[in-house]
C-alpha cells in the first residue's frame, strides 16, 4: 500500500510559484496549445524537467512517488503544464 502524500509539503517556494503561474496562464496555454516561454524557463530553473536525473550527474533525483506527486499537484492547476 502506498503512503499518503501531503500536498502542502510537496515543493518549495519555486514550485508554489510555478503552480500559481500555471493557473494564471491556463487559458493562454489552452488557446495557444503551448506553455509560455517564461513559464517553461521558470519550470526549468526549478528542475521540473529533470526530476529523475541522478544527483551524481547534477540532477535533483526525486524518488518516483515525490516526483509524480509534484506533477499531479501541478496538474491540478494546469494539466498541460504537468504534461
Amino acid at each position: 500500500m502506498s503512503e499518503a502524500v501531503d500536498f502542502h509539503r510537496i515543493g518549495d517556494e519555486k514550485f508554489s510559484a510555478i503552480c500559481v503561474a500555471a493557473a494564471e496562464a491556463a487559458e493562454t496555454i489552452e488557446a495557444a496549445r503551448a506553455v509560455p516561454s517564461a513559464l517553461a524557463r521558470q519550470m526549468a530553473r526549478a528542475d521540473m524537467f529533470s526530476l529523475y536525473v541522478p544527483q551524481d550527474i547534477g540532477g535533483p533525483q526525486h524518488d518516483p512517488i515525490s516526483a509524480n506527486a509534484r506533477l499531479f499537484h501541478l496538474a491540478r492547476f494546469d494539466a498541460a503544464s504537468a504534461w
